[in-house]
């Protein structure tokens, strides 16, 4: 690609307590969180399009990992067949029917809420690298437990840390479809020229259970107000709405790597495209409309450099398989 896949935060002289959150964050031993803390919410939808049959058996192996490992799982459904739906509730995943996408993403972090846990973690099944080892830049050695060190600011220290998110590396963004690297820089210049800084919103989320619900409520607020769809995808503006709230958002550098197969599967769809162009425009219309509900512009504030110091994280200067982000 032509454009960097790293975003920058801008460096300051002052750290603010935010980041020597994150910083803890690097020592496995005092930060990480224990997954029966966890409760990971997701979304399944498994038919016949192109990949489905590869992202089926992801979803129950990532289950089935995740439960073993002590993580809570729940997950809403659109439309799998009642085979996969038995399985996944045999491996002890909370599992319900949902009518629209939007609605369902939202739903199953109400579920998740409901088990009332320390930490509650939004992801996808083709995110399970996160939690079943994933290596940490500019780090040597793969983390087995990503996910536990990501959670670990929330636990230690939640009134300063509300949300974090793994954030993608050069080497990392690289790794997935063409189309989606082109529409998520174009998405996260946007984040960047909004907030004053990039915020990798289109991956895993992490987050202390008193800010989720509140960036819930402030979503459903604004999306009322708007007239905005309940089939958006509200995952995404999360992070931002917490963050236009004060609370303390940050993140870590990792060198995830979307599967191979998957990324084959994806490119075969001829649908694919056409759905990554769409969700990007629907996400740019409504941080459009956040921007002017929340004011966004008017709480910019800079963020410090991340705990590890690496990587250009500018949406404007990402390089593909740079692994360091610059």
């Amino acid at each position: 690609m032509g454009g960097s896949f790293g975003l920058r935060r801008h460096e300051v002289s002052s750290p603010t307590r935010t980041v020597n959150v994150v910083r803890n964050a690097w020592d496995g031993s005092r930060a990480s969180a224990d997954p029966r803390s966890i409760t990971v919410a997701t979304m399944t939808g498994y038919r016949d399009r192109p990949g489905d049959g590869y992202r089926r058996q992801a979803a129950l192996d990532f289950f089935q990992y995740a439960i073993g490992q002590g993580y809570g799982v729940v997950a809403t459904d659109l439309g799998s067949s009642g085979d996969f739906l038995d399985r996944a509730r045999e491996l002890g995943v909370q599992i319900e029917h949902a009518e629209e996408e939007g609605t369902t993403r939202m739903r199953a972090l109400s579920l998740a809420l409901d088990r009332s846990p320390r930490v509650v973690a939004w992801t996808t099944p083709e995110y399970a690298g996160i939690y079943t080892g994933v290596k940490v830049v500019p780090g040597t050695a793969d983390i087995p437990q990503c996910a536990t060190m990501l959670a670990g600011p929330i636990q230690t220290a939640p009134t300063q840390a509300a949300c974090i998110l793994p954030f993608r590396s050069g080497k990392s963004g690289s790794s997935f479809p063409e189309t989606r690297q082109q529409t998520d820089i174009i998405c996260l210049r946007n984040v960047e020229e909004k907030l004053g800084y990039a915020l990798d919103v289109f991956g895993p989320e992490f987050f202390h259970p008193e800010a989720l619900r509140a960036s819930m409520e402030a979503y459903e607020s604004f999306r009322t107000a708007r007239g905005l769809p309940k089939t958006l995808d509200g995952t995404k503006l999360l992070p931002i709405i917490a963050h236009a709230s004060g609370a303390g958002v940050g993140d870590i550098m990792v060198d995830f790597q979307y599967p191979d197969e998957l990324r084959r599967q994806d490119e075969k769809d001829r649908f694919y495209d056409a759905r990554r162009l769409r969700q990007a425009s629907q996400f740019l219309d409504a941080l459009e409309a956040a921007d002017l509900y929340f004011g966004l512009a008017q709480k910019r504030r800079e963020l410090p450099v991340r705990a590890n110091g690496a990587g250009d994280r500018s949406a404007s200067a990402r390089s593909a398989g740079s692994g360091t982000g610059k």
